[in-house]
């Protein structure tokens, strides 16, 4: 027994996105201050934002939970119903289940998108002003976004290269130290006495006998969805170990095979919190000479990375979701094509890769990161619908949807995110690297299945006795392609891109081309004046330029350093000049070397 069991009072742990009991450190932290711990969830809270797909995942997530507290600890996943919606309801009804029980002490896991850290702050204070004391703990992520903050947007790390990307995010991670342990279920929760667990029932319902069930929009389609995964903590646990043990050595060199099914598909796991990062991250080492341990496979070491990237862009651009982060972006000129947009979302443009990706997603919530990317190069690059098109079918229809995941991943494809990706992926030629055999587009897209490989991914080709032997006719079993000239679409997009460019205001580009990104809103005379205050930008920068493709580059005002120098009249110097020259091309020499790695890997695909 725990020497402060018998003083503790008890303690509730509020669930939400992190639906699990092993390393949850909330709940881990309940039990060693001893007491009877309670847990519960908020009908309605953090729900009204989740999409079809979501809704109905966390649902019978939410029931995995309560089965997993009744088989190891004999205890309940209360439900607790709000009388409204708002911070102010939410916390009464946390108020009301903690003056239930007698208990003292609300735990529960920090949520990172701004909005809801400011909610719960929001929360925490009204429980702690009713006299009780209210503690929030991390374990979403691998480290806090405002810790990484200090790595990334302080001082001179503003002005360094590539701000905002994987490059500088490794090097933060290097200095912010270990992850931790990983924290095994705690061996007891204890058990409310009667009188006690009747005075809950007052105010909660057990899980078990949930008084709401899927709306018939969501439940007829979500079922098929959710067929196609275990929805528990032991069937996250079992696919982490699959992968780990089977997949995780090929990992390196199959990870783009979208035919060879090749990724972890934890990633809806990690959504809901049905397993941390950290225990991902802690698998996937293996222990070297010296005791220390290294990944097995440093690409997929990486992918946790960048899941802590997207918070912290986040944390950092609180529009992430919804505004352009190049402010000028918003500018551009976007298709609004009703059935391109359509044809898109049910895997009816015609390309089978691209089909083939958006008929996984209906079908199974899910796509491997590789095609996501193809599909979104597509929208936004061929078809030129706008990257926020494509944010909203992705959450609506994602099992996995992560607000600052997708909004990160969206942005830098519609080219107006820190990152902008600085490729198009064909819809063609990519399927050479992602699916060689054909069979992912067979696995989807039946209709083509009878298919020669060297015909699957551009069937309008194939001649005609093929199509007749395959049962194929374009048009008809299979539909033509809604774009006849990629090439020709491709430019059309880039001109608007570049007229967009051109338009927007000099304080937007640097005097070397690249986007300029502000971090407060200024007019044109305040950005002239803070331009030419050396004073001014020795203080905490007001803006910072970014990464930007060749092609898109337009000279502006902005000088690229992150500090005006030091000397407002400097002697004009050739020598001085020339230095600066060398030194520049030998920088955007190693530069260039750098993106290019750096975009090859990414190209080749996130988990």
């Amino acid at each position: 027994m725990r020497g402060s069991e018998k003083l503790a009072t008890g303690t509730v742990v509020w669930f939400r996105r992190d639906l699990r009991i092993h390393d949850h450190q909330a709940l881990h932290a309940a039990w060693k201050r001893g007491g009877t711990v309670t847990c519960v969830y908020v009908q309605g809270f953090d729900e009204d934002g989740l999409a079809r797909a979501q809704q109905a995942w966390m649902l019978r997530a939410r029931r995995a939970l309560h089965n997993s507290l009744m088989q190891k600890y004999g205890t309940s996943l209360w439900c607790c119903k709000p009388s409204g919606s708002g911070h102010v309801s939410v916390a009464q009804a946390l108020e009301a289940c903690l003056n239930a029980i007698g208990a003292t002490h609300l735990f529960f896991s920090k949520r990172y998108e701004p909005d809801a850290a400011l909610e719960d702050d929001r929360i925490a204070q009204l429980i702690n002003e009713a006299g009780y004391n209210a503690r929030s703990f991390g374990g979403h992520l691998l480290f806090q976004p405002m810790d990484v903050d200090k790595w990334m947007s302080s001082g001179k790390k503003i002005g360094r290269a590539h701000y905002g990307t994987l490059l500088p995010m490794l090097h933060a991670f290097k200095q912010m130290g270990d992850v931790g342990e990983v924290l095994q279920p705690p061996p007891g929760l204890g058990h409310l006495p009667a009188n006690k667990r009747k005075n809950l029932e007052s105010v909660c319902v057990d899980t078990a006998s949930e008084a709401f069930q899927e709306n018939d929009s969501v439940a007829s389609w979500a079922k098929p969805v959710m067929q196609a995964w275990d929805v528990t903590e032991e069937g996250a646990r079992n696919a982490m170990d699959r992968f780990m043990n089977i997949k995780l050595q090929k990992y390196e060199a199959q990870r783009s095979r979208a035919d060879l099914q090749a990724v972890s598909c934890l990633s809806p796991y990690l959504a809901s919190g049905m397993i941390s990062p950290r225990a991902v991250y802690r698998a996937s080492l293996t222990s070297q000479q010296g005791g220390r341990q290294m990944p097995v496979s440093k690409t997929f070491s990486r992918r946790l990375l960048w899941r802590d990237l997207a918070y912290w862009q986040f944390y950092r651009f609180a529009h992430l979701d919804h505004k352009p982060l190049r402010a000028h972006h918003a500018a551009h000129a976007w298709s609004n094509n009703p059935r391109h947009l359509h044809a898109w979302q049910k895997g009816l443009t015609g390309y089978p890769i691209v089909d083939a990706g958006m008929r996984q997603l209906w079908r199974t919530g899910w796509m491997p990161q590789n095609i996501r990317m193809a599909t979104a190069s597509f929208l936004t690059e061929h078809l030129n619908i706008s990257w926020f098109d494509g944010l909203s079918w992705y959450r609506d229809t994602l099992v996995d949807h992560d607000l600052a995941i997708n909004s990160m991943m969206w942005q830098n494809a519609g080219r107006s995110g820190l990152d902008q990706w600085n490729f198009v992926i064909h819809p063609i030629t990519s399927p050479k690297a992602s699916d060689p055999t054909g069979e992912y587009v067979r696995a989807w897209i039946p209709e083509l299945a009878k298919l020669p490989t060297k015909w699957i991914h551009q069937p309008w080709k194939a001649p005609e006795h093929v199509l007749r032997q395959a049962g194929v006719s374009i048009g008809v079993q299979y539909p033509d392609r809604i774009v006849q000239n990629l090439e020709e679409a491709r430019d059309a997009t880039l001109k608007h891109t570049l007229d967009m460019q051109r338009a927007a205001c000099r304080f937007y580009h640097t005097t070397g081309g690249y986007d300029v990104i502000w971090f407060q809103a200024m007019s044109s005379a305040e950005k002239e004046a803070h331009l030419t205050n050396s004073d001014a930008q020795e203080l905490e920068p007001a803006f910072v330029h970014v990464f930007t493709r060749k092609e898109l580059r337009l000279a502006g005002a902005v000088e690229e350093r992150s500090k005006a120098s030091s000397d407002p009249s400097p002697t004009p110097s050739s020598t001085k000049k020339s230095t600066a020259r060398k030194r520049a091309k030998v920088q955007r020499s190693s530069n260039q070397v750098l993106l290019k790695q750096y975009y090859q890997e990414l190209q080749d695909g996130l988990e």
